[in-house]
């Protein structure tokens, strides 16, 4: 089975994250998580970390710009 790289935009999203981050863990296979954070305040890249996502501060805010740089990561 190949590998699979899931690229998570994210903006102010701490409360909301450990819960998609517990069901990509469950994924049988080669997982890469990386989180792609558009300048959040609140503890959003902590929480990724903790997961052991990789995070990245995007250089530009917006889903299309953080996507790509994601990608362009993964």
């Amino acid at each position: 089975m190949a590998g699979l790289s899931v690229v998570i935009p994210t903006l102010e999203e701490a409360s909301r994250l450990p819960l998609l981050l517990a069901d990509l863990q469950r994924w049988p296979g080669e997982l890469e998580v990386i989180i792609s954070d558009g300048g959040s305040r609140d503890k959003t890249r902590e929480v990724g970390r903790l997961a052991g996502a990789t995070v990245l501060d995007s250089p530009k805010g917006g889903r299309g710009p953080q996507l790509r740089w994601g990608v362009g990561h993964s």
